[in-house]
């Protein structure tokens, strides 16, 4: 039985991933993290980069509630607090 049908208009999917809270947990190349909720409906949604241009997210891993990318600057990026429809958390790099 289908729940939900989500309709796409968006590229280059790096990694996508569920929260504890259900939750589904998307990565796009060009920074954003999306967050669905389990009928498809987006809830929220932020650039783990924050306004620095020109970064891609080569590499993302999702946990119970956040996220760390590997950055084309070669650093790993990392937000907590997905689980909040906005995001409290400063985004970390760490070299």
């Amino acid at each position: 039985m289908l729940m939900a049908e989500v309709p796409w208009a968006y590229k280059k999917v790096v990694a996508m991933g569920w929260s504890d809270q259900e939750h589904l947990l998307i990565a796009l190349e060009d920074g954003r993290i999306l967050v669905f909720d389990i009928h498809g409906k987006e809830v929220s949604g932020f650039n783990i980069f924050g306004t620095a241009p020109g970064l891609l997210i080569l590499e993302a891993h999702f946990w119970g509630n956040g996220v760390a990318v590997m950055g084309s600057d070669m650093q790993v990026h990392v937000a907590e607090g997905l689980a909040h429809v906005e995001p409290t958390f400063e985004p970390r790099a760490y070299r």
